[in-house]
């Protein structure tokens, strides 16, 4: 019996996070959602953001260190490979506040309206590590995610 209810009591559990997950993951998080928010939740929202970025950083570099050491790749791919990963995330010493004000900023344009926060944050990394607005790759990917979204 407490096998029967144990069991159960799981599957209730499930079925209330996935809805509760399948909810959330409704959620269009663009400029919308973005604009909603007081400063305090998008600090927070970033901080978790970045906070993910950098454990992912660590996840990586497991990753291909098992790799290294099963001998699926070598010392130099191992290198190419996370050197570009951290090419993309590294956002040096900028400030939680001061990618807050770049997603107002980013924002403030009606052709980004509908952006979501993740390519809105590629963006701004972009930004961060010196390409400008008007860079030929950074206004490329803005035309590709921009159009991503006209239906």
């Amino acid at each position: 019996m407490r096998k029967v209810i144990f069991a159960s009591l799981f599957v209730v559990l499930g079925l209330a996070v996935g809805i509760s997950l399948s909810e959330s993951q409704k959620t269009v998080k663009n400029a919308n959602w973005w604009n909603q928010m007081e400063d305090s939740e998008k600090v927070d929202y970033v901080g978790g953001f970045w906070n993910g970025v950098t454990w992912s950083d660590a996840v990586v570099k497991d990753a291909l260190s098992h790799f290294k050491t099963d001998g699926r790749i070598d010392q130099s791919l191992h290198d190419e490979i996370f050197n570009k990963w951290i090419d993309y995330t590294d956002i040096g010493t900028t400030s939680v506040g001061s990618i807050v004000d770049r997603l107002d900023s980013f924002y403030d344009n009606p052709l980004n309206s509908e952006l979501t926060i993740e390519e809105a944050m590629d963006i701004v990394v972009f930004n961060i590590q010196g390409l400008p607005l008007s860079d030929a790759t950074v206004q490329n990917l803005l035309k590709t995610y921009r159009d991503s979204h006209q239906n």
